[in-house]
């Protein structure tokens, strides 16, 4: 008789659970969809992942939450809200517009910055896209005068020191600085250096050499 008892016992217990748990879901779902709600999606997706009506309520959530990122992303206008939101929604209708908005704000913020390092990084991330050829054009246009800026810097350290080995002579100093000015012409016809910053050099090749020469104006 209390075997009997025990074992009607655990089959109502057994009974109730199935019916509790199947109830249970079935009921939140009525009570996420007749809400119709964000949060009320979130709760039932939470406790019932992989339910009979997880697939409906993702749906569903999508579709609500999705207006409500897009907006948030518009208020706060920045590229990290955008990728958040394409975290999110990776293959919405605004979806493009993110992208396109995330560009123009890229390619701002790399012209502010205006750096080689900017370029060749945007480049390398957006090697197709509206901005590609022009800042293909800065970047090479950058190289262009780091190469004038280091012969520069080389030829202004040449004209600036003392003329080495040392003139015995006038004479032999004023040569040398002549030397020094046919470079300086050479590399100006060559392009290797601009035309301002060949009449500085000159300037300072004239004056260094009345300077050693012990000539004053």
């Amino acid at each position: 008789m209390k075997g009997n008892v025990t074992f009607i016992v655990i089959s109502f217990t057994v009974l109730f659970l199935v019916n509790g748990c199947g109830s249970s879901e079935k009921e939140d779902w009525e009570k996420a969809h007749l809400a119709d709600t964000i949060d009320g999606y979130k709760k039932f997706l939470q406790k019932h992942r992989k339910g009979k009506f997880s697939d409906d309520a993702a749906s569903r959530l999508e579709e609500l939450s999705r207006p409500v990122d897009w907006k948030w992303a518009q208020n706060l206008n920045t590229i990290m809200a955008y990728e958040e939101f394409l975290q999110k929604h990776p293959g919405c209708e605004e979806a493009d517009q993110a992208r396109s908005r995330m560009y123009e704000m890229y390619w701002k913020r790399v012209q502010s910055m205006n750096t080689i390092e900017a370029y060749e990084e945007f480049l390398r991330t957006h090697p197709i896209g509206k901005y590609t050829e022009e800042a293909d054009s800065l970047l090479k246009r950058m190289y262009d005068d780091r190469e004038y800026q280091m012969e520069y810097r080389q030829l202004l350290a040449e004209v600036s020191s003392p003329t080495t080995p040392r003139p015995k002579t006038v004479e032999e100093l004023l040569n040398a600085r002549v030397r020094l000015a046919t470079k300086l012409k050479r590399a100006l016809e060559a392009g290797e250096i601009t035309k301002e910053q060949y009449d500085e050099l000159m300037k300072k090749n004239q004056k260094q050499a009345e300077a050693e020469a012990g000539i004053r104006r």
